[in-house]
């Protein structure tokens, strides 16, 4: 009896051991099999964070084409305002500048020219 009491704390302590053991191999297979979850779980999440970088990216990029539109649009605007409005003072000033003397002297002239054309032979082509 002295000899099994010896021995059976010894081999409580192996059997332990190897239980231990079985739980640390079974604990690096499951490491080893959670390792490409969380691969795939890190790659998942930079996919979805380059598509929210990307559609942030778009939108900036039509708020940029859209402000550029406006200030062209903006430019044209202004542009063709100044355009009209240099024609009008053109046409102003030179109206006013016409004395009555020169406005006489054009109609004359101009009522010499239709005669001239309506007293010319019309030839057909």
């Amino acid at each position: 009896m002295h000899e099994s009491s010896y021995h059976e704390p010894i081999n409580a302590l192996h059997n332990n051991l190897d239980q231990t053991l079985a739980t640390a191999q079974e604990e690096i297979s499951r490491y080893t099999a959670i390792q490409p979850l969380i691969d795939a779980k890190v790659e998942n999440i930079n996919l979805q964070l380059e598509a929210n970088y990307r559609a942030r990216l778009q939108q900036v990029q039509r708020g940029v084409q859209h402000r550029l539109k406006y200030h062209l649009e903006r430019e044209n605007t202004k542009r063709r305002y100044q355009q009209h409005h240099m024609i009008e003072w053109v046409i102003d000033n030179v109206v006013k500048s016409i004395t009555p003397a020169q406005e006489k002297e054009n109609i004359t002239q101009c009522i010499s020219e239709l005669k001239r054309l309506s007293s010319s032979p019309r030839t057909l082509r």
